[in-house]
Order: structure tokens, then sequence, then C-alpha cells
């Protein structure tokens, strides 16, 4: 089945020439094809890689237009563009570093797609002394055969955490490197375990997430698609949890329980929200759609949709007003969509 959420290739390419590319597509498939990409992700290319200190992988796609028109071709033809851009990366990061080839051969190049190079990597990690790599690897993969749509959710997370992530130059380097993409696709493998009614294992992996990425996330708690964890240290979501689509958490956060319930005690989380650096949430309290919760805040009470809250405890400072863009990350990329109004609304504007 083809890959049907994907925006188009321009909107993926990251640090090259996104004009390079819409122009290899407007030729690959025609004036038609082409201007309806054009529209749909308009593109500049005002700064040559000479002038602009581009990286040698800018400097070589922008000189070889045939490998571009190559990966044009490819991604059109592909059932998955996204690894296709993936393994396009790899090749160009292993031909400029030797000493990096052996593992970008063996953890990308020589994988067939994002199902079993995920499978293999989190099964190297995950190995211990109860679970070595093999039997890692034919748990994994019984979990995609049980829930095919996690595969589509490692690809979604995979984008936002490449595009949200200024630090993070290409989807190569968050598929390898990246800990907080590296929690939350063991978090999905683990929840869709802990509903199959195993637990004992779930929560086996809930502690290897912990240990090896710094997130305890409990295998319970239900999230929605395209979730970004800036680095995943130090962040805690309890078991009851329930977090909406295109979900932002920054280092440090916690969606936790209050201390006084018992049974359904944790935050929900609409689509769109930010949660930033140190924050806490606790209690059964519903956080509305696109709110942005500041730095250190400490939200006891529900947050109404669109506005931002501060402070200990935190309350709402400024109101936002919703885009026309999509909330969901995959179309509209970002908090951008959002804008302010007015700074206090006890004050009316």
């Amino acid at each position: 089945m083809a890959f049907v959420h994907m925006p188009p290739p321009t909107v993926l390419w990251k640090g090259e020439t996104r004009a390079s590319l819409s122009r290899a597509a407007n030729e690959e498939i025609g004036t038609e094809g082409g201007k309806e990409a054009e529209q749909r992700a308009p593109v500049k290319d005002t700064v040559s890689s000479e002038s602009s200190g581009a990286s040698p992988s800018m400097e070589l796609q922008s000189k070889s237009p045939s490998r571009i028109q190559d990966l044009v071709r490819l991604l059109h033809a592909s059932e998955d563009p996204l690894w296709e851009l993936v393994k396009f990366e790899a090749e160009t990061s292993a031909a400029q570093d030797d000493k990096a080839a052996g593992l970008i051969q063996q953890r990308v190049l020589d994988r067939g797609g994002i199902q079993s190079a995920a499978r293999d990597f989190l099964a190297t990690k995950l190995q211990g002394s109860n679970l070595p790599a093999t039997k890692m690897k034919l748990l994994i993969d019984s979990v995609f055969q049980e829930e095919p749509g996690i595969v589509q959710d490692l690809r979604e997370d995979l984008l936002v955490a490449t595009m949200r992530d200024s630090s993070i130059p290409s989807l190569l380097a968050a598929f390898l490197f990246s800990k907080g993409y590296h929690a939350v696709a063991t978090y999905r493998i683990a929840h869709s375990i802990y509903s199959q009614g195993r637990e004992s294992l779930a929560r086996y992996l809930q502690s290897l997430n912990s240990e090896l990425f710094g997130a305890d996330i409990h295998p319970a708690c239900c999230v929605g698609r395209a979730l970004y964890l800036s680095s995943g240290t130090c962040v805690v979501i309890g078991e009851t949890a329930k977090l909406g689509d295109d979900v932002i958490i920054m280092q440090g956060v916690t969606l936790g329980g209050n201390g006084k319930e018992r049974g359904d005690r944790h935050p929900k989380l609409g689509s769109g929200v930010l949660v930033a650096a140190g924050s806490t949430v606790l209690g059964n309290i519903p956080i509305g759609d696109g709110v942005i919760i500041s730095a250190g805040s400490v939200v006891l009470r529900p947050v109404p949709e669109y506005t931002r809250c501060s402070g200990v405890p935190a309350k709402v400072t400024s109101v936002l007003r919703k885009h026309k863009e999509n909330v969901l990350s995959i179309q509209g990329m970002g908090q951008s969509h959002f804008v302010e109004i007015f700074q206090d609304p006890q004050r009316g504007g």
C-alpha cells in the first residue's frame, strides 16, 4: 500500500536544494504535475551552497542534477518515499565518511524498509540477557504483524523528529541518533504489547526505555500520531494520560497524577499542544487543542484550547488564534500556525 500521508518531496528535504528537487520533479513528471507540487509547497532557492556554508552533501547533491532526478523518480515510484530519502542521505553520507560507512550500511542500506530497519535497530538497543537480539527481533516482528499501523506511526514520528529539531540535519541522523525518536518507537512497541494483555513484558520495555533513553512512558497511556520528544531525557508520562496528534514534549516534562486520586488520574492533552522544558501537568485535567505551556510551568487546572499558560501555578497569559493551515504537523509543520492576538485576556486586549 502506498504511503498516503506524506507531503510532497519538496517539503521533506531539509538542508538541501528544495528548488532543485522541484525543478527535477517538473522535468520528470511533466509541467502540470510540477506546477501542482510547486503550489502545494512553494520553495525559494536564494542562497548558493558556497555562500551559505553548505555541507559537503549539499554541494554534492547540487552538482549532481542527474542524481536528484533519480531521487525524484524514486520518490514518485516508491511505496515508501520517506525511506527512499533516508537511503539517499545514507548513500551520500557513506560516500563522504568511510569510517561511518559500515554503520550506515548495516543500519540503513542493507535494510529493505523502515520496518526491518527499525526492528533491527531497536532489537540491538533493547537486547539483554533475558531477551537477546534474535528474540527481540521476533517480538518486534510480531508487533508489526499484529498492528501494522505502527509502521506508519514510526514514519510520521521520524518525520517530525527531523523537521522540528534544528540540530538534526537529516532523516538519517534522526533515525540513527535521535534519543527522543528511539524513546517514542520503544513506547509504541510496548503499548501494543500491553494492549495484547502482556503487561509484564510491556513494563520490561518501559524500564528499558527509561534506562536507555531517559523517558519513563507508561505502556498503557494513549498517544496520537506524530509525537515529538525533543530528547526524552527526564520525560514522565503516566498510565492514564492521553495525548492527541502533533504533540511536542520537551525535556524534563512530567504528565503525572496529583497523588490524591486513583484510577483515571493523569492529564488529557489535545492535538497540537506544546509542553516546554521543565513543565509539570498534574491530575486528570483537559489541556485543549493548540495550547502552549511555557517552560517551568506547573499546571493544576484545565486549560482552554488555543491559549498560552505560564507560571506556578500556571495561568492563561495569552490567547492564540488558529491559523487556517492544518494543525497536524505532517501538513502544517510547526507551532507557527498559532498566533497570539492579545497578551492578557484579563485586560481585554
